[in-house]
């Protein structure tokens, strides 16, 4: 389990069976800003516990780096891009980010890992944000003011097919994540219902 206390990320053991910590916490980053300020941690993880993003106070970018369970950290992002919402695959071989064009609009990119590269995966002149990958990492899903009102969308990213929309009506609706076997999507609907 991760969690932030006084802008430090520890790690601690969870027993999902009772529920209960275990062991002592481990601190694992310091100096954790939160984003907005005030707001939420800004620090994001892999399933598989490899990877750890994060944000500090002293520094306005993110650093992507991997981190070991022995403790040893190795930077991957090797660019000096303002990364705001990473979510890693859950084989670590690509991220779903967050990113800012040059006119400040957000859109949805992919890092991929292994061949350090990052490929735009949408192009409306209206924000993209918060990408969520599959369980295989083969679509993508993200929130996207496009039609007035934030509407949930996905994407095949091998396709190369147009995104599709999956949601609609008056209320913002604010992708959370796919489920554990990729069928369903969890989202947080803003406004009347």
């Amino acid at each position: 389990l991760l969690y932030l206390q006084n802008q430090t990320v520890l790690a601690r053991g969870f027993d999902p069976r009772s529920l209960t910590l275990t062991g002592e916490p481990v601190p694992i980053a310091s100096d954790v800003a939160r984003f907005p300020p005030g707001f939420h941690a800004s620090f994001w993880s892999s399933a598989s516990g490899n990877l750890l993003a994060y944000r500090t106070d002293a520094s306005d970018k993110p650093r992507l780096t991997w981190l070991y369970p022995d403790g040893k950290r190795q930077p991957i992002s090797g660019t000096e891009d303002f990364f705001r919402h990473v979510r890693v695959a859950r084989d670590a071989s690509r991220a779903a980010v967050e990113l800012a064009d040059t006119a400040g609009n957000l859109d949805v990119w992919l890092l991929d890992f292994a061949r350090g590269v990052k490929t735009r995966q949408t192009f409306d002149p209206k924000p993209d944000r918060g990408p969520a990958l599959s369980w295989n990492a083969q679509e993508l899903a993200f929130s996207s003011l496009r039609t007035g009102v934030w509407q949930i969308f996905r994407k095949d990213v091998n396709s190369g097919r147009p995104e599709q929309q999956l949601t609609t009506g008056p209320e913002h609706k604010i992708l959370s994540d796919f489920s554990r076997d990729g069928r369903y999507l969890l989202f947080i609907q803003i406004g009347t219902t």
